[in-house]
């Protein structure tokens, strides 16, 4: 009887190591696995900073929206600027983007300027997205101080879903002239996925800190972009606030998402626009990350972000991907507004 106890023992022993060890060779093996793959799908980027799991973890289910103020692709702008034009990090970071695992629904390109990107790579971005639809002038086209025409142009809307182009009127910054170089243009367009219909408001506002800069000098800017009522900036948001009121839909996701050129947080301050904005909708994003990576006597900030009405986002992150002064937005929102 104690030789079967002992038998049966040393079999559960034995049954119980054998066990032990399989487990820990599968999770070794699926350790490998999962660090290979993650490998795989960060190396396909080029970033100044390192992508993490976090930034790896976007949702299936919602929306999946990106914004990225592409910035005429400045990377090379004096190879740009004189037709010699290449693929750089920025096109093969979109490229990437476009077709991986990451892909999101709607990529939105601001500052997207089409003489400054090959035709190949402009093809590349519409192929790999079923609708797509180019609001040509976002900056009304002048000329220059140095007698050169400005054509900095407004945005390149991708989309695996049917673009339904709601409003495209002019966003007035400082008076109601069609010719002002103050003046943006306001888009808005529906797209619909899982029967949900989702209202999307693509911004780029104008950025009169410079002049204000060159004009009064820091102090002054700083005191203009805290509480400044009547510069273009706040003026042109007023009007965005207006037209928001105007076209919301209740119980309709409603995403405002782009450059609004007035930061969350800089030396202490908030942009006076922002803080309006902040009044209105639901800043998605939580922090005040830099999206901004800084120019001349302006530092790093975060001058871009996503608002968000009758929504819930259930993932933001900055991506920290090569190719423009600016970092990308992504975002993924469904009609569940918590």
């Amino acid at each position: 009887m104690s030789d079967q106890i002992l038998k049966r023992l040393s079999y559960l022993a034995l049954s119980v190591t054998f066990n032990l060890v399989l487990s820990s060779f599968i999770f070794l093996v699926m350790s490998m696995i999962s660090y290979s793959l993650v490998f795989a799908d960060t190396s396909i980027f080029t970033s100044h900073q390192s992508i993490t799991s976090a930034h790896l973890s976007v949702p299936t289910a919602g929306l999946k929206v990106v914004w990225w103020n592409i910035d005429c692709g400045l990377e090379s702008s004096e190879e740009k600027l004189i037709g010699a034009l290449k693929t750089t990090n920025l096109e093969m970071n979109l490229r990437q983007l476009s077709i991986s695992e990451f892909k999101p629904d709607v990529f939105i390109l601001g500052e997207f300027c089409p003489y400054s990107m090959l035709k190949e790579d402009q093809n590349f971005l519409k192929n790999a997205f079923k609708y797509n639809h180019h609001l040509e002038r976002n900056v009304p086209q002048f000329t220059t101080a140095s007698g050169g025409v400005n054509q900095r142009n407004g945005f390149l809307v991708l989309s695996d879903y049917r673009i339904r182009i709601l409003k495209e009127e002019t966003l007035f910054a400082n008076s109601n002239s069609e010719e002002s170089k103050n003046n943006r243009k306001y888009l808005l367009f529906k797209v619909t996925k899982d029967n949900q219909d989702y209202l999307i408001n693509p911004v780029h506002l104008v950025n009169p800190w410079r002049d204000i800069y060159k004009k009064s000098g820091l102090f002054s800017t700083l005191r203009e972009l805290a509480y400044g009522e009547q510069n273009p900036n706040s003026i042109q948001i007023l009007n965005l606030i207006e037209k928001f009121k105007n076209n919301k839909i209740d119980g309709t996701p409603y995403l405002m998402i782009g450059d609004f050129n007035s930061p969350g947080s800089i030396s202490g301050f908030s942009g006076w626009g922002f803080n309006q904005l902040q009044n209105e909708l639901k800043k998605l994003f939580p922090g005040h990350d830099d999206t901004y990576l800084g120019d001349g006597p302006f530092p790093a900030t975060n001058i871009d972000h996503a608002f968000g009405y009758s929504l819930n986002a259930t993932y933001t992150q900055i991506w920290p991907l090569d190719g423009s002064r600016h970092l990308p937005l992504y975002v993924v929102i469904d009609g569940d507004e918590l």
